[in-house]
């Protein structure tokens, strides 16, 4: 195995204090020796499947189950070559924005022990940031892959809805939930984005990918929600993402201010109703299918408090009716529709906000303090990332500097359904003007 994927592996096992992986780093999966990965260590976090090996969501209840295949995003990544050296920890079942895993430990965050790495998708996202791997995979319900990249310090794209397979995940919403790639730069990103949207062929030419459209940053125009988006920030959080949003108008981008009206709160009901339904249906059926108990049986087996909380309030069926269900389904066509309009009526590229309204909190924290008011974790951490879900759209958050406190600010993009190379060029633009992150140590 080649040297990059041995440093790999021995820089995952030098993180084992931050809890970043469920399992022992080492070679799980090894690509095809040629295409655009070849040779590239990924980690795969722990909701994906990956053939051969356990599959778990970070929750003792699923405990000796192992899918029969690997998930379509997986092998197309190892059919471009691709290591699988690692699978990442996570916030049990997915369910949860800190990745405090009461049974594999909590996910620590690189820039600092003491710090959350952000979920449920924390350990790919601390593995990239540290440097141990250049990419890996996560998933993202209400912004389980951008929130801990922001946190972290590293990139998280959410594709556009569909754009890649969804088969082969241990969910927590299907109508939610997507395959994300978190990587160190935006270049990586759209390298994995090509492959795992299928623009790479396998075959002699498996090397070649697209590369990114080119970008005039004096045609791209920026809409600024500050209503909906930046209204409860952190002061350190905001300070960083308005002289990032300053040096893209240095760049020759416009960057105007929009009225998003209600759809940031239509968003986060679809979103938050949906899933509470989702989560129900789904985890009633997989017990009854792989676990062989029901759904009041699988409470039981869960690990983290704060889950088996959440788990737990639903034994006696979802409050959540299929009415209302069906009422949620209606509204969701609804804000598609309505950031379509917005968009095209706007003539905007991209929305851009800071994902999350706070630097990484402490481990094992349960509220945040803004501008003096304390405030539940969850839901501030979730409160800008349910456009992208609810609406099917393309989202990026790139860092965008470091907060006096030494940790990582991310600022997200959120573009049109279907611009995700153009999203992504964007994003590549922004990673230019705000400038490298230093190494985490």
């Amino acid at each position: 195995m080649s040297g990059v994927v041995d440093a790999a592996v021995a820089a995952l096992e030098e993180l084992s204090s931050h809890n970043v992986l469920v399992r022992p780093a080492g070679v799980h999966a090894v690509g095809s020796a040629t295409g655009p990965l070849a040779g590239t260590p990924i980690v795969v976090k722990d909701n994906v499947a990956v053939e051969g090996l356990p599959l778990t969501a970070g929750s003792p209840a699923l405990e000796g189950y192992r899918p029969s295949r690997s998930a379509t995003t997986v092998r197309r990544l190892l059919d471009a070559g691709a290591v699988v050296v690692g699978q990442t920890n996570m916030h049990e079942l997915a369910r949860g924005t800190t990745s405090h895993n009461a049974v594999y430990g909590p996910v620590r965050n690189p820039w600092r022990a003491s710090r959350m790495a952000g979920g449920s998708s924390g350990g790919t996202a601390a593995a990239v940031a540290a440097g141990a791997v250049p990419a890996g995979l996560g998933t993202d319900t209400s912004g389980s892959g951008r929130i801990p990249a922001a946190m972290c310090g590293c990139v998280g794209f959410r594709a556009s809805a569909s754009r890649y397979p969804g088969d082969g995940v241990v969910h927590l919403s299907p109508s939610a939930d997507a395959v994300t790639v978190m990587a160190s730069t935006v270049e990586e990103v759209a390298v994995f984005d090509a492959v795992l949207a299928g623009m790479s062929e396998s075959g002699s030419d498996v090397g070649e990918v697209p590369e990114l459209p080119p970008l005039d940053p004096s045609t791209v125009r920026l809409g600024v929600p500050r209503e909906a988006c930046w209204r409860l920030l952190d002061p350190e959080v905001e300070r960083v993402c308005e002289e990032a949003l300053e040096k893209l108008r240095a760049a020759g981008v416009r960057v105007v201010d929009v009225d998003l009206d209600d759809l940031a709160e239509e968003s986060l009901e679809v979103n938050v109703s949906m899933t509470m339904y989702e989560m129900y249906e789904y985890w009633s059926r997989f017990a009854r299918r792989h676990l062989d108990c029901d759904y009041a049986t699988l409470v039981t087996r869960l690990g983290s408090p704060d889950v088996v909380k959440a788990f737990g309030s639903m034994v006696d069926g979802s409050p959540i009716t299929p009415d209302d269900y069906a009422a949620l389904r209606a509204l969701k066509d609804e804000v598609i529709a309505r950031f379509a309009t917005l968009f095209a009526e706007q003539r905007l590229d991209a929305l851009v906000f800071p994902p999350v309204p706070v630097t990484a909190p402490e481990v094992g924290a349960e509220t945040v303090t803004i501008r003096g008011r304390e405030y539940d974790l969850l839901m501030a951490t979730i409160a800008n990332e349910t456009m992208a879900p609810s609406a099917g759209l393309p989202a990026v958050s790139v860092p965008a500097g470091l907060a006096a406190d030494g940790l990582p600010v991310g600022i997200e993009l959120d573009g049109p359904t279907g611009s995700d190379r153009r999203l992504l060029a964007i994003a590549e633009l922004v990673e230019r003007c705000v400038g490298p992150l230093p190494v985490p140590r």
